[in-house]
């Protein structure tokens, strides 16, 4: 029998918003920082996060919140002097490890490459993964999703956008099966696909390499299984 837990959307939504309104009761420098982007404009929270509260509604569970994406409706002005990501936005680190991610609207890589026409409504459309297609306003207690909902409940990881797998392609197969082994998904049929065909073309140095230059703290022995479990070593 099915552990999930139905729930009407806006029973999702509030789920969402009771796990953000959490965070920030703990996390008063975040509250502060998330006010101080307010002032470019309206601040939606994007991806990771969002997918990990749906997770926790629907299943029961209790991922822990790693990391936050935030996406700001508007420009920053002058510039911003933050650290880069390495995907076209900025960085913020605090003293215990917590990151935020933060991008303009139009600087999301979708829209800054002209892929897709910039909207708030299509940010749910640009993400690799259907998993993390969902955003919430918090100003409007709004969520935003574009399949996410029913991928999540399916526990599956499947395309969502595939205009950009080019970008960075190996580190988006670690993404995959980080996904599904964190969360206890299954790569449907494409995916797997994917994740063989990339690391199946490159030696497992350079996977270890592509994968910590985005996330260093993965240890060499975790990636090395996940090589030889997808790869297919093709003999000369």
């Amino acid at each position: 029998m099915s552990s999930i837990i139905e729930m009407n959307a806006s029973t999702i939504s509030a789920s969402v918003r009771n796990a953000l309104g959490a965070l920030l009761s703990q996390r008063d420098e975040v509250k502060t920082f998330i006010k101080f982007l307010s002032g470019f404009g309206k601040v939606v929270v994007f991806g990771g996060f969002v997918r990990d509260a749906i997770h926790n509604a629907l299943h029961s569970d209790k991922q822990a919140f790693r990391d936050l994406d935030l996406v700001v409706v508007g420009t920053f002005g002058n510039g911003n002097d933050g650290p880069k990501n390495n995907f076209g936005g900025y960085r913020k680190l605090f003293a215990d490890g917590l990151k935020i991610d933060y991008w303009t609207l139009d600087s999301t890589y979708a829209f800054s490459h002209a892929l897709l026409r910039p909207s708030l409504e299509g940010l749910a459309q640009t993400t690799v993964f259907t998993i993390n297609a969902c955003l919430f306003d918090p100003a409007t207690s709004t969520l935003h999703e574009h399949g996410a909902i029913a991928a999540i409940s399916a526990r599956r990881i499947s395309f969502n956008y595939k205009g950009y797998l080019g970008l960075f392609r190996v580190y988006q197969a670690f993404r995959a099966v980080d996904f599904a082994q964190r969360l206890k998904y299954q790569l449907d049929a494409e995916v797997s696909s994917f994740v063989r065909d990339a690391l199946s073309t490159t030696t497992l140095p350079d996977f270890i390499r592509s994968v910590q230059a985005h996330r260093p703290g993965i240890s060499e022995q975790r990636l090395a299984e996940i090589y030889e479990c997808h790869a297919v070593v093709r003999q000369s």
